[in-house]
């Protein structure tokens, strides 16, 4: 399984976010997305709740836990 090189999806820092913090916030973030790739590529016997997220393709499953942790942080996600 080859890994994206980053989200394709835009985010912009949360409201009076500075910049500095937004960039930790992707730099962790991607990092997060990366592990979550990696824990989905161990467990293929999803619970059923997980189901959906294995029948989306790599860049896509990256991209929802991308999304889901800048969310997380306070950040502004499509």
């Amino acid at each position: 399984m080859s890994q994206p090189i980053g989200p394709a999806v835009a985010v912009k820092p949360g409201r009076d976010k500075p910049f500095t913090v937004f960039l930790q916030d992707d730099a962790q973030c991607r990092q997060y997305a990366r592990e979550q790739l990696t824990r989905g590529a161990d467990t293929r016997a999803a619970s059923d709740a997980q189901v959906p997220r294995v029948q989306l393709n790599v860049e896509q499953r990256y991209d929802l836990a991308y999304l889901e942790c800048m969310r997380a942080k306070g950040n502004e996600v499509p």
